[in-house]
Parts: C-alpha cells; structure tokens; sequence
C-alpha cells in the first residue's frame, strides 16, 4: 500500500488512492487524484441532472406502456394536434 510519499504531500479536499502492484518490477505506485472544488460540482450536477433524465425515462416507458395497454392514446393525438397548430409556423416555416 501507498504509507508516505506523493499521496500524502497534496492539500486538497477530496483525495482517491489508487494503489497499483506492478508484477515485473515488483513495486508499488501510488496515484493520487484530486477533486477541486469545479470538478466536484461538475460531478455532483451531472450525477444529479443525470439522475432525473433517467427517471423521465421510466416514467415515459411505463406512461407509454400502460396507455398503449388500456387503449387511453387519445390524449395523444389532442396533444399531438394541439403542439402543431400552436407551433406550426416554427415547425413547418410557413407563415400565417
């Protein structure tokens, strides 16, 4: 494991230790990398933005299953219409 050295010299707020044993030479490395506090947010936003598409996703799945399943697809179609007549210069660059 990775006891002194480059690991333990760094400052920062969230650190990962990655500890690799090369068979040949028969050492180990130790690889730190550090979160500042950009990447953290990075992170952290794309897991949350992440997270509610993916339940959009099921959502939309089970929606769309259970209303091909009971026959309610008219709520489609007035939606459907609804969206291309209130949309239809932007949709179809024709001019009213």
């Amino acid at each position: 494991m990775c006891n002194v050295g480059p690991c333990e010299k760094k400052n920062t707020n969230f650190k990962v230790i990655i500890t690799k044993k090369y068979r040949l030479q028969n050492y180990n490395t130790c690889l730190a990398v550090s979160l500042n506090r950009k990447n953290r947010l990075l992170f952290q936003e794309s897991l949350y933005s992440g997270s509610f598409a993916f339940l959009f996703l099921i959502n939309a799945i089970v929606m769309t299953y259970s209303s091909i399943r009971w026959g309610y697809t008219t709520w489609w179609l007035a939606t459907v219409c609804w969206i291309v007549k209130e949309n239809s210069a932007t949709l179809f660059f024709s001019t009213k």
